[in-house]
């Protein structure tokens, strides 16, 4: 029983067979454990297929599917590490110790060829049997640091959310002094321990010399456009050609007379709308205009029989007011009406598109005026921008470029180019003019993991905000010439493009940017 990569596992001592003399028998020995793995997996598969009403032992099984084939292929069975994918190349080439072999053979050729060290001859190695041990230990080797870096950049981003950067700092550290610096110490060692540099030939070390230094300075100083920065961003109306459109008095929707993606014009027809109040106030206004008007023409015929001039000014003085308050409530019910055709159909305020309109649950939904969320959104699709969301790093890489451009000309940009999600065929390009100037607390929905972007959000009480895991800037794009492919809601990918660096720079950012050491 043992911890391995901090999880338990069993296992089983073979040492011994090396004493077996024939190499299929032992290469069988090795091949044991990935042949048991492989019989779990495939018992698993079946277990996970037939049981999808059985959630955990189906995400039980699929979890031994997976680790049980993938994971053995990829680490067990791989022979660049010390496992038994290993020991079955050696035992199959008949190599005891491969990789000590192969190493110190690549380091006897290097030395031999490119410093002319008289080393002395290895046994009788054919052509083919030396390009496999040179290849193997190259190919050893930049797996290994492969593997180490991907564990480390894993553990820095893991641990990042708890606060626990400087624990993986000292991973880091811990690592490139096993993989780098362990091993210069045993070569000085070994120099001192012989007294004195082996002879080398003055020719072969000036030419790998010259060929050393080149590498390094163009490694340090070649630029190269490793600073571009690509990530996936969300396509958006731009700022200013967006308006949303609200309700003018309180009321029930009745009907919905627009799509989204609808084109319309100026003043359409966008919504019917009923107020309950609205129309008892007009029953009211009716009935006392017809309670006015009944009793107008009643002191009208009244005033047709009278003959006493008393009595007949007495009833010119009462149909005056009669007639006053029958136009009174006429002049009431024509403008009760007047804000019930105002108010019963919402009218677009500027022509566009619409987008964002209620769905069918939302009728007979009261809509309150200055309350409710907007009944649409009117937009021009031509005015597009793609909001592309970048870390801190890039954000401060992104700024230094913007305010470099603008020290020689005020009006400057940043380009990118931009890809529609799923037309990579079609390159589209945009400008980056202004830059946020806080962090974003709440990130389209679209961006995050549930939406199918790539930034993981917090858990949190309020379903509405989408606040991101780590710090993220959303930097607005501009598109020059929108094309029919890009909607607003849908994902792009960009390529913010800025000054070309050294490949040293890159990896130096790199590095500090994921294990955070604060020296960017």
């Amino acid at each position: 029983f043992l911890f391995m990569c901090f999880s338990p596992a069993l296992y089983c001592n073979v040492t011994d067979s090396w004493t077996v003399a024939d190499k299929w028998k032992r290469i069988v020995i090795s091949f044991a454990g990935i042949w048991v793995e492989l019989i779990i997996a495939s018992l698993s598969t079946y277990v996970w297929w037939y049981t999808p009403h059985w959630p955990d032992v189906n995400n039980i099984a699929m979890c031994l599917m997976v680790l049980c084939s993938v994971s053995t292929f990829v680490f067990n069975a791989n022979p660049l590490m010390r496992f038994d994918g290993y020991y079955i190349l050696a035992d199959w080439l008949e190599v005891p110790n491969l990789r000590e072999r192969s190493n110190r053979f690549l380091t006897n050729l290097l030395q031999e060829k490119c410093l002319g060290v008289e080393i002395p001859p290895e046994h009788y190695m054919a052509t083919g049997r030396k390009v496999l041990f040179v290849g193997y230990a190259i190919g050893s080797f930049v797996y290994r640091w492969f593997v180490t870096i991907s564990i480390l950049f894993f553990l820095a981003n893991w641990l990042k959310p708890y606060k626990l950067e400087t624990l993986s700092a000292m991973l880091a550290v811990g690592a490139l002094a096993s993989m780098m610096f362990w091993p210069g110490y045993r070569f000085g060692k070994s120099v001192r321990q012989r007294g004195r540099l082996p002879d080398m030939k003055r020719k072969r070390v000036v030419i790998s010399s010259a060929v050393l230094a080149a590498f390094l300075a163009a490694f340090f100083f070649l630029p190269l456009p490793v600073s571009r920065v690509r990530e996936v961003g969300v396509v958006q109306i731009s700022e200013g050609y967006r308006e949303f459109v609200h309700v003018h008095e309180t009321g029930i929707l009745a009907e919905v007379l627009v799509h989204d993606g609808q084109t319309v014009a100026r003043g359409a027809d966008l919504g019917r709308f009923r107020n309950p109040r609205f129309d008892f106030e007009r029953q009211q206004y009716e009935t006392e205009y017809e309670a006015a008007s009944q009793q107008a023409a009643a002191l009208e015929a009244r005033l047709t029989t009278v003959v006493g001039t008393s009595s007949r000014l007495q009833l010119e003085k009462d149909l005056g007011e009669a007639r006053a308050a029958r136009d009174k409530s006429k002049g009431l019910l024509e403008r009760q009406v007047r804000l019930i055709a105002d108010s019963e159909v919402l009218k677009a305020p500027r022509a566009g598109t619409v987008m964002s309109v209620p769905k069918k649950e939302d009728l007979l939904r009261t809509w309150d005026k200055g309350e409710s969320p907007p009944f649409c959104s009117i937009s021009d699709p031509k005015r597009l921008r793609l909001l592309v969301p970048v870390s801190a790093t890039e954000y401060r890489e992104i700024r230094q470029n913007l305010e470099k451009a603008r020290e020689t000309r005020p009006d400057a940009t940043l380009d990118v180019t931009i890809l529609p999600k799923y037309r990579h065929d079609l390159e589209l390009t945009g400008r980056i003019v202004k830059l946020p100037d806080t962090d974003e607390k709440n990130v389209p929905v679209a961006l995050t993991h549930g939406g199918g972007g790539s930034l993981a959000t917090k858990p949190g009480g309020d379903p509405n905000v989408n606040a991101p895991l780590a710090q993220t800037y959303l930097i607005p794009v501009e598109i020059d010439d929108p094309d029919e492919t890009l909607a607003p809601g849908t994902l792009a990918a960009a390529k913010i493009h800025l000054e070309w660096r050294s490949a040293a720079w890159w990896a130096w950012r790199s590095i500090a940017s994921a294990l955070d050491v604060g020296l960017w």
